[in-house]
C-alpha cells in the first residue's frame, strides 16, 4: 500500500467517524420526551396497520425535520433569516412562539410528565404536582452551573438512555404477542402523520440546524476540505441521523401495536415505563425507566437555559436578570405540567394544526428558492395559514 493510499483511507475513516458522531448528536437532540411517547401511542391506536403508521410518522417526524435542517443550513444556520424570508416581523415572532412551545408551554412540561411516569415505578403514589415542584426546583438550581453539569449529565446519560431504550425494545420484541389486525390502513397513515405534528420536530429543526452545522464546521476547520465536501458531509450526517430516528420510531410503533391491549388503560407518559416493567422485571424495569426519566429532566435543564437566554435578550431586552427569567419559565412549566400529558396535548394540538401547514409550505418553497431559484410565493403561504384557520373554525 502506498503512502497516498494509506492517507486516503485514513481520511475516509476520519470522515466516517465525523459523520457518525454528528448523526448521533442529531439523534440525541431530537429524541426528547414526545419522541418516546407518541410512537408508542401511534402503535397502540393503529395495531395491525402499524406499517402505515410508521410511514405517516416518517413524513412528519423524520422527512420534514430533515428538510427543516437542510433549509436552515441553506440560510447559513440562521432561523431568523429563514422566517424573515416570508416577512421581517416573523423573524422575531415565530422564534418567540416556537421557543415558547419548546420551553414552558409544551415541551418542558411534557419532559416532567414523562419523567413522572417513569418515577411512578419506584414511588407509585407520588402526585404529579409534588414531582413537578421538586423537579422545577432542581432544574432551577442546576441552571446556575449549566456549563459544567449538563455536559456531564449528557455524556453520562445519553449512552445510558440509548442502552436502556435498546433493552426495552429488544425485550419488548422478544416478549411481544400477536398483533391484532383491526385498523384501516389510511386511518393508520393519517394517525402517524397527525401524531408526528405533536413531536414538534420540524419546529425544533430550525434551531438545532445551527448547532449541528456549527459542530461540523468546527471539526472541519483544521482540515483541508473543499466547500463541496463540507456540504456533502453535512448532508450525509443529517441523512444518517434521520435514518437512526426512523428506525427507532419504527420499533416503538411496533411495540405500541404489540402491547396495544395492555397499553389501552395506561396513561401516555407511563407507557414506556410500563413496557420496561413488564419485559425487564421488577428490578431492571425501574432502573431503566429512571434513566429515561433523568434524560427528560436533563433536556428540561437545557431548554430552560436556551429559552431563558432568548427571553432575557429579546423579550425583556436584558432588563431582567437571568435567574428571574428562569424562575418565570419554571413557574409556568410547573402549572402546565399538572395538566399531565393528555391535558398538554389537548391544548397544544390545535396550535400545531394551525402552524404546521404554513411552516411546511415555507420550508418547501424556501428549498425551491435556494436550490432551484424558484419564486417564493408569499401570498400562497399566507393563503395556507388563512385556509387552515378557516378550516379549524368550521371543524369546531
Amino acid at each position: 500500500m502506498t503512502i497516498d493510499s494509506f492517507n486516503a483511507i485514513k481520511k475516509i475513516i476520519g470522515y466516517a467517524g465525523l459523520i457518525l458522531s454528528s448523526a448521533f448528536a442529531m439523534f440525541c437532540m431530537f429524541f426528547g420526551s414526545g419522541n418516546l411517547i407518541f410512537p408508542l401511542g401511534i402503535g397502540q391506536k393503529v395495531t395491525g396497520a402499524y406499517s402505515y403508521g410508521i410511514l405517516g410518522l416518517s413524513i412528519t417526524g423524520v422527512i420534514l425535520p430533515f428538510l427543516g435542517l437542510i433549509v436552515t443550513f441553506l440560510f447559513q444556520g440562521s432561523y431568523q433569516s429563514f422566517f424573515k424570508n416570508f416577512h421581517r416581523r416573523l423573524g422575531i415572532l415565530m422564534p418567540l412562539i416556537i421557543l415558547s412551545l419548546m420551553g414552558p408551554f409544551a415541551v418542558m412540561p411534557r419532559c416532567i410528565t414523562v419523567a413522572h411516569g417513569s418515577f411512578l415505578l419506584i414511588a407509585p403514589e407520588t402526585p404529579i404536582w409534588l414531582f413537578s415542584l421538586v423537579s422545577c426546583i432542581v432544574i432551577f438550581i442546576l441552571c446556575f452551573d449549566r456549563g459544567k453539569i449538563v455536559p456531564l449529565l449528557g455524556s453520562a446519560l445519553t449512552p445510558v438512555l440509548l442502552f436502556s431504550l435498546g433493552m426495552i425494545i429488544y425485550s419488548g420484541l422478544m416478549s411481544a404477542s400477536t398483533i391484532p389486525i383491526q385498523s384501516n390502513s389510511f386511518t393508520a397513515f393519517l394517525t402517524g402523520v397527525q401524531d408526528g405534528y405533536q413531536m414538534m420536530d420540524l419546529l425544533a429543526a430550525f434551531f438545532f440546524s445551527a448547532t449541528v452545522v456549527s459542530y461540523l464546521k468546527t471539526k472541519l476547520g483544521n482540515r483541508n476540505t473543499s466547500q463541496q465536501t463540507k456540504v456533502r458531509l453535512i448532508v450525509l450526517s443529517l441523512t444518517l441521523g434521520a435514518i437512526f430516528l426512523a428506525v427507532v420510531y419504527a420499533f416503538l410503533i411496533y411495540l405500541g401495536a404489540a402491547y396495544s391491549s395492555s397499553l389501552a388503560t395506561v396513561s401516555p407518559e407511563s407507557r414506556l415505563a410500563f413496557i420496561a416493567h413488564q419485559t425487564l422485571g421488577q428490578v431492571a424495569g425501574p432502573v431503566v425507566a429512571t434513566a429515561v426519566g433523568l434524560a427528560c429532566i436533563t433536556t428540561a435543564i437545557v431548554l430552560t437555559s436556551v429559552v431563558g437566554d432568548y427571553y432575557q435578550k429579546v423579550l425583556f431586552q436584558s432588563k431582567v436578570s437571568k435567574s428571574a427569567v428562569n424562575a418565570l419559565i419554571l413557574i409556568i412549566t410547573f402549572f402546565i405540567s399538572t395538566l399531565k400529558f393528555n391535558g398538554i396535548a389537548h391544548y397544544l394540538s390545535p396550535i400545531l394544526t394551525f402552524l404546521y401547514p404554513g411552516v411546511i409550505a415555507m420550508t418547501l418553497f424556501s428549498l425551491g428558492q435556494k436550490l432551484f431559484n424558484w419564486p417564493y410565493p408569499r401570498w400562497i403561504i399566507a393563503l395556507i395559514f388563512a385556509l387552515t384557520f378557516v378550516w379549524m373554525m368550521l371543524k369546531h
